[in-house]
């Protein structure tokens, strides 16, 4: 996905990925996870940043200790690459 797609693709083509991407995101997998949130940092537009910021918010500031310390930093990664491009959707 992150080689066909990039930030200014429609909506509409990324609401066909969102679901494999949340299925990444919680697979339990480091690999699964850090291969989403790399992507979703990269091509992650607006609208995606809106709808997957609490999965991303989740793994930043979680205490569990189960998400492994590469899935924290890319997910950090992709929180600031989604603050930069919609910084309206966060409080601060």
């Amino acid at each position: 996905m992150g080689i066909m797609l990039n930030e200014r693709t429609e909506y509409n083509v990324f609401s066909n990925c969102i679901d494999a991407i949340k299925s990444d995101l919680s697979s339990g997998n480091e690999s699964n996870e850090a291969l989403a949130l790399s992507t979703l940092g990269n091509i992650g537009s607006g609208e995606l940043a809106r709808e997957l910021s609490p999965a991303i918010l989740y793994k930043v500031f979680t205490d569990d200790r189960m998400i492994p310390i590469n899935v924290k930093k890319k997910a950090c990664m992709c929180l600031l690459s989604f603050i930069r491009r919609e910084k309206s959707i966060y409080d601060f």
